[in-house]
């Protein structure tokens, strides 16, 4: 059985582009490099960015069941 294909994106350690451009920059740098859905790793830590409004409007209402809030990030957030 084969594993779904994943999104393109940034890989590896931190990237250099993260450091040196502003967090949005980053993220719309991602858009437009890799299309509307992409990922980058930091660490161990995957994140993945959809720029398309219909992914999002899935994510965030549509299917919102489907993907846990159950991160460290998102406990941080909610501090």
């Amino acid at each position: 059985m084969s594993r779904p294909a994943r999104p393109p994106g940034l890989f590896g350690p931190l990237s250099w582009e993260l450091l040196t451009q502003g967090p949005l920059e980053f993220v719309g740098g991602l858009a437009r490099r890799f299309g509307p859905v992409a990922r980058f790793q930091v660490g161990w830590v995957r994140y993945y960015v959809l720029s398309h409004p219909d992914h999002v409007l899935q994510v965030l209402q549509e299917r919102q069941d489907r993907y846990s809030k159950a991160t460290h990030d998102y406990w941080l957030m909610s501090r």
